[in-house]
């Protein structure tokens, strides 16, 4: 008996991920259109549109990324992040509701959801880095 299914992550934030999921997307992809048609939750986290994440984002109900890829995902014409943010939230077709997450660095994050008049802006915090990945 398989587990209940109630949100499914799929989480592209590297190259090496998006390689991983290339290699098995024939065992991922039937998860993928099984949460989609009971409505599930799915969230993808993004920094590149390698690897088949821009077909993950056609279905995803989240979407987290750079400002880069928000904007390649939106498409040529779309311009700066907040409209790019805008044109994928109001563009789903399907009827289900769509929030997107674009974080521009030291600049902060900006989001919207369908059926936003405008995406919503939080500054960074300011903070001292360290690279902890050795």
């Amino acid at each position: 008996r398989s587990p209940t299914l109630h949100m499914l992550i799929l989480d592209f934030s590297s190259p090496s991920r998006a390689r991983i999921f290339q290699i098995l997307a024939s065992k991922v992809m039937p998860r993928v259109q099984e949460a989609v048609a009971l409505g599930i939750p799915i969230i993808l986290g993004a920094d590149s549109l390698s690897g088949g994440a821009r077909d993950l984002a056609a279905v995803a109900t989240h979407i987290i990324g750079s400002a880069k890829t928000i904007r390649e995902l939106a498409g040529p014409g779309a311009g700066d992040t907040e409209r790019s943010l805008k044109k994928l939230v109001n563009g789903k077709v399907d009827g289900r509701e769509l929030t997107v997450i674009a974080t521009e660095g030291y600049r902060g994050s900006y989001g919207a959801q369908t059926g936003d008049a405008r995406a919503s802006h939080v500054m960074a915090h300011k903070c001292k880095v360290q690279d902890l990945s050795g």
